[in-house]
């Protein structure tokens, strides 16, 4: 309900629990044994390398917007357009950016394995729990729809109002399925905070 602006409340707020939601999975997992304690373990730094790439776009789609309420977004979306599509040549070049950069974080936090195979003649496969799984892919969900609010997302009171909502989720999940083993390269944290970055400077030189 938040991420659909029918409550009130702030970008930062929300996105803790968006980051907080996509770390359930791997963190289940983390007293489920020795190798799914190792497998949460490297999922969880790897979400954690991404982290500041969510800051910077939260904070590019919050000036763009001029307010850190959720709603005051969907405002935004509603007056002024889109933040992918209406508004300064600058500001959209902007938020374009910060919305590739959190794609490859999307992407990219997935974890490299969800299982470990053992050696030996009799060795087999231990995977994360199917619940870790589950959860993970819920926070992927959860941080789709988080973007969709703040880059493609007014506030759905008809059936056309949901257009950008929809357009905006369906192109990250592609992405986040198809990209991911691109995104988990090694220098995809780096690329996601420089993208990120260059968006929030798009985005203010637009409102200057």
């Amino acid at each position: 309900m938040l991420l659909a602006h029918r409550f009130e409340g702030t970008v930062p707020a929300v996105l803790i629990m968006v980051l907080a939601a996509r770390a359930s999975g791997p963190a289940s997992a983390l007293s489920a044994g020795e190798f799914a304690r190792r497998l949460a373990t490297a999922a969880l730094r790897r979400q954690a390398a991404f982290a500041s790439a969510w800051v910077l776009f939260a904070a590019a789609a919050s000036v763009r917007a001029g307010s850190t309420v959720m709603a005051d977004i969907a405002g935004a979306h509603g007056v002024a357009g889109l933040a992918l599509a209406r508004g300064p040549v600058l500001s959209i070049a902007g938020m374009w950016l910060a919305v590739l950069g959190v794609a490859i974080a999307i992407g990219g936090s997935f974890p490299a394995r969800v299982g470990v195979r053992l050696a030996g003649p009799n060795g087999g496969m231990v995977l994360m729990p199917a619940l870790a799984r589950r959860l993970d892919l819920l926070g992927v969900a959860v941080q789709i729809l988080f973007v969709a609010a703040l880059a493609a997302g007014a506030q759905i009171r008809s059936a056309t109002d949901a257009i950008g909502w929809v357009a905006a989720a369906v192109a990250l999940g592609a992405w986040t399925w198809f990209g991911r083993d691109a995104a988990r390269l090694p220098i995809a944290p780096a690329v996601a905070f420089g993208l990120c970055a260059a968006g929030l400077a798009l985005v203010v030189g637009g409102r200057a």
